[in-house]
């Protein structure tokens, strides 16, 4: 299957919910995986801290940090920020073989709705974002 390449904005949030940094980077949207993971690096850019590690995520034995985030993918649709827990580990990152500082996983792709979609021998080819079916206060 084709890789795709997105680019994402990515900013910290604050315990209130308030975007505080925000940084543009290069991302892998990769099904396969379970969560969203960020590399080390760009965890310290984006400042605040981690999760105490009491809520550590656990893959394939070993604990990594979570950090909340809010994610907006460069892709049709893709209007609002999604508050995301992310996974922090650089080396899960590395193993995607691409030059990016974070991995879309399944846990972001379905809380947005985002549907790959694909050319004539089955490679993906891009991304888009269901529009959303909730309904918010104080717009129409």
């Amino acid at each position: 299957m084709g890789d795709i390449l997105k680019k994402v904005e990515i900013c910290q949030l604050t315990q209130g919910g308030v975007k505080s940094h925000c940084e543009t980077v290069d991302a892998l949207i990769d099904p396969g995986a379970s969560s969203t993971v960020i590399t080390s690096e760009l965890a310290k850019r984006l400042r605040g801290g981690v999760f105490p590690h009491k809520f550590d995520a656990t893959i394939e034995g070993r604990k990594f940090p979570l950090k909340l985030i809010a994610v907006k993918l460069d892709a049709p649709g893709c209007v609002d920020d999604t508050p995301l827990t992310v996974v922090v580990g650089s080396e899960l990152v590395a193993r995607a073989q691409h030059d990016v500082e974070m991995l879309l996983g399944h846990d972001y792709l379905q809380k947005r709705h985002v549907a790959l979609q694909y050319a004539e021998r089955m490679e993906a080819q891009t991304a888009v974002c269901a529009p959303s079916t909730v309904k918010r206060r104080g717009r129409k």
